[in-house]
């Protein structure tokens, strides 16, 4: 079969042999780990061979980077391969300080998570609240969607300059991205686009594809297990459990679950807390048993697993309702009480074979489900046609 040639540049060594390996998987379905040391071009190579090995297809390049410094690396290869292919290249990054004009003038909202930030998001969208609307996102008309569109084809845009042209017409950069996702057949992300289960789906959707149209390309990859144990591991400190206490208070101590209030459930994990930081710690943290926390809240308490998580449940509900409240005020939807059911939630699934449970002194001590094996989290590669996954540090491949 004939592959068209989209390099841009002069071939240095091995860059000609590495096109072929890689536009050959992708072309094939098949999934590849390369090791390349720095310098050696594993950007425009790999993103030159992934659009030769998809040309035509309706299929579309994910390349997932660890900071903006890649996708801006990303944006530039883009823009040498357009003078020989046909490229659509966008960068979208989670809400921030950097894609939310609104935060920049909100001191509440620059410390609120991609997810509290959503949420609020979701509110000022639909507007006909106490909160009211988003100017920056009321202003992303058709014909701003348009001039975006134009904009991305002809410039091939790192984050920051796509930033900056959507701030001159007052728009949303964040939401402005979203909308030039269809129109584009290269796409840089961060991790947490792909990882997360609930973005990914969000992300694919934006973009018009399924998991199988999709290459999904990762530089740095060495990078990868640390950041999938990192999104599995669960950890709640003694600071976090006296601000739950103190939104307990202020929200009237709300009942969860047959006389126990939310305040009832808090002194009850600050007691486990305790109890283990006299009974395991001998060092700066410790390994507790497996089922400690859970068979600590049944015995406590009286209850069975069922009944724990009916409470967790309905803490749960309780703590969306916080931050649902906050919201409507226009405030940025964070719940202390909500964090901790999620955290005990995610306890309790938690297995024995991918998951060690530690307890750890100092000024703040706290609880951690600590993630060991994260192979789980990295499934939805083989749900793609093809990955490439590149770095200069996977020394033994045969790990």
């Amino acid at each position: 079969m004939t592959f068209p040639d989209y390099f841009p540049y002069t071939h240095r060594p091995g860059q000609a042999e590495m096109v072929r390996l890689v536009r050959d998987c992708v072309h094939d379905g098949r999934h590849l780990v390369v090791e390349a040391g720095t310098g050696t071009g594993k950007t425009v190579t790999a993103l030159c061979a992934a659009l030769e090995g998809t040309a035509n297809s309706g299929r579309k390049v994910i390349f997932l980077t660890r900071t903006k410094s890649q996708q801006r690396q990303i944006a530039l290869e883009a823009r040498a391969i357009a003078d020989k292919a046909d490229v659509v290249c966008i960068a979208i990054q989670g809400r921030g300080p950097a894609t939310c004009p609104m935060m920049q003038n909100d001191r509440e909202l620059v410390s609120g998570t991609s997810e509290e930030l959503s949420k609020l998001c979701a509110t000022l969208k639909k507007g006909g609240t106490e909160a009211g609307t988003c100017s920056f996102f009321d202003n992303l008309d058709d014909a701003a969607v348009e001039a975006c569109i134009s904009f991305v084809r002809s410039s091939h845009p790192d984050p920051e300059e796509f930033r900056e042209f959507c701030s001159v017409r007052g728009i949303c950069p964040y939401e402005a991205a979203k909308r030039v996702l269809p129109y584009a057949n290269v796409v840089s992300a961060p991790y947490p686009f792909f990882f997360i289960p609930g973005i990914r789906t969000h992300f694919l959707e934006w973009m018009g594809i399924g998991e199988r149209d999709a290459v999904v390309i990762m530089d740095e990859a060495h990078n990868l297990p640390n950041y999938l144990r990192d999104i599995q591991t669960y950890r709640m400190t003694q600071r976090a459990l006296d601000l739950t206490m103190k939104e307990a208070d202020e929200n009237k101590d709300p009942e969860i679950y047959e006389g126990l209030t939310v305040k009832d459930a808090v002194t009850l994990v600050q007691d486990v807390l305790r109890d283990a930081l006299e009974q395991f710690l001998r060092r700066d943290n410790d390994l507790i048993p497996p089922g400690y926390l859970s068979e600590e809240m049944m015995t406590r308490l009286g209850m069975t697993t069922y009944g724990i998580r009916d409470m967790l449940m309905s803490m749960y509900t309780v703590g969306e309702a916080v931050a649902d409240e906050k919201k409507r005020r226009r405030k940025l939807p964070r719940s202390h009480i909500l964090t901790l059911a999620r955290f005990l939630l995610a306890w309790i699934s938690c297995g024995e074979g991918s998951h060690v449970y530690l307890v750890a002194g100092g000024d703040n001590p706290y609880l951690e489900a600590y993630c060991l094996d994260a192979s789980d989290a990295a499934d939805p590669l083989l749900s793609c046609l093809s990955t490439v996954s590149m770095s200069g540090t996977l020394r033994p491949l045969d790990v």
